[in-house]
């Protein structure tokens, strides 16, 4: 089996990085590395990437104490007895019809993420997710933030179909961090990560959202899956406000744009994603993030 599929080949050969691509792809496996497993078991926040009725990818946020998660080599269980859970999240209901789920285990504080991809089944207790494909990814763009969970919260939420609310631009505006859904061609949900500094989301005046291409690790997964299948799931978490927002919607991919304040970092890439579903909701636990500092690789724009 190929280790790249044709649509992050397409764009590793355009960026003209098909090299780094070969060499960081080395870390790609059909298991958890054993170094990896007791830093899953740390973590208390996960991004997931699940599957529609439509095939098109979605979004969401997992928070739960140390220890929810856990992982050996074949496999990742989060305890749903733990797990502060938002049963309106979409999520449940697509996993209820459809397996497939893409997890990042990422900490902040520490700038480490780990993506594992793969198969669910899911009981009372727990929700077992079989590897397909596990590694980890660079630490760039990650601002650093240490989150304390605190009490249960009652989850409130509102719906809307392809309508941003004020809320919604402003905290997009603000935010600086957001985490991607895709889909591969083999039918794999994947999840990502992306950062950048507040004001690095741009709300163009359709309610189009631009966001800048950074150099990252040449594997381009995320765009990759977008070549072939240009449909994105957005979560983007309110860390002030104990909210976030969830964004489905139509891709398009920006090759070669003029940068003239340099919001790109020199890439000349950009994608927009043309909201089609929105949610925002209340998070399931209250969480205080003490803030330590941007990742300094962020680029500055004037």
């Amino acid at each position: 089996m190929p280790l790249f599929h044709d649509g992050e080949r397409q764009v590793q050969q355009r960026a003209g990085e098909v090299d780094d691509a070969d060499s960081n792809g080395r870390v790609i496996a059909d298991s958890i590395m054993p170094a990896a497993r007791p830093f899953i078991a740390r973590q208390n926040m996960l991004a997931a990437a699940s599957v529609a009725s439509d095939g098109s990818p979605w979004a969401s946020l997992l928070f739960g104490p140390a220890g929810f998660v856990s992982a050996q080599e074949r496999s990742l269980n989060i305890d749903l007895q733990k797990l502060h859970s938002d049963v309106n999240d979409p999520l449940w209901q697509h996993l209820s019809l459809d397996s497939r789920l893409g997890l990042v285990a990422i900490e902040l504080g520490s700038r480490r993420r780990y993506r594992v991809n793969g198969h669910s089944t899911r009981n009372a207790d727990v929700l077992e997710l079989s590897v397909v494909e596990a590694y980890p990814n660079c630490p760039k763009f990650i601002h650093r933030r240490i989150p304390k969970l605190e009490q249960p919260l009652v989850v409130s939420e509102e719906r809307r179909d392809g309508k941003l609310s004020d809320y919604d631009r402003q905290l997009l505006r603000s935010a600086d961090t957001l985490f991607v859904a895709s889909i591969a061609p083999d039918g794999m949900p994947d999840a990502s990560h992306r950062g950048g500094l507040a004001g690095f989301i741009e709300v163009l005046i359709d309610d189009r959202l631009r966001f800048p291409d950074y150099s990252g690790n040449s594997m381009f997964n995320t765009w990759g899956n977008f070549a072939l299948d240009p449909r994105a799931g957005l979560v983007v978490p309110d860390f002030a406000h104990n909210r976030l927002l969830q964004i489905a919607g139509q891709v398009e991919l920006l090759w070669d744009q003029p940068d003239p304040n340099g919001r790109t970092g020199g890439t000349g890439r950009f994608w927009t994603v043309r909201p089609e579903r929105v949610r925002a909701a209340t998070l399931p636990v209250a969480i205080t993030w003490e803030t330590f500092e941007a990742s300094p690789l962020s680029p500055q724009w004037k």
